[in-house]
C-alpha cells in the first residue's frame, strides 16, 4: 500500500504484469487500479507496482508487489 503523506507530488504510479508490460499508470493520488486492463479483468496473480514521487524537490522511487485475487 502506498501512503502519500509527506510527499509533494506523485510523478507516476504504474502497475506491471509478470511479463513487464505496463497495464496501469496514473499521476493522481486518488486514482486506483481496478484490476482490469483494456476494460477486461486481469488474471489472478502477482503484479509489480512502481511509484515515482517528489519529496522536497528530490525524485524518489518505491516499488512492491500486489496480489490480485477474485
Amino acid at each position: 500500500m502506498l501512503i502519500h503523506q509527506g510527499y509533494d507530488e506523485l510523478v507516476e504510479f504504474s502497475i506491471y504484469n509478470r511479463w513487464g508490460a505496463k497495464i496501469f499508470s496514473t499521476n493522481r493520488w486518488q486514482d486506483g487500479w481496478d484490476g482490469t486492463f483494456n476494460g477486461l479483468p486481469s488474471e489472478i496473480g502477482t503484479y509489480v507496482w512502481v511509484a515515482h514521487t517528489l519529496c522536497d524537490g528530490k525524485e524518489q522511487t518505491q516499488s512492491g508487489d500486489v496480489t490480485l485475487i477474485r
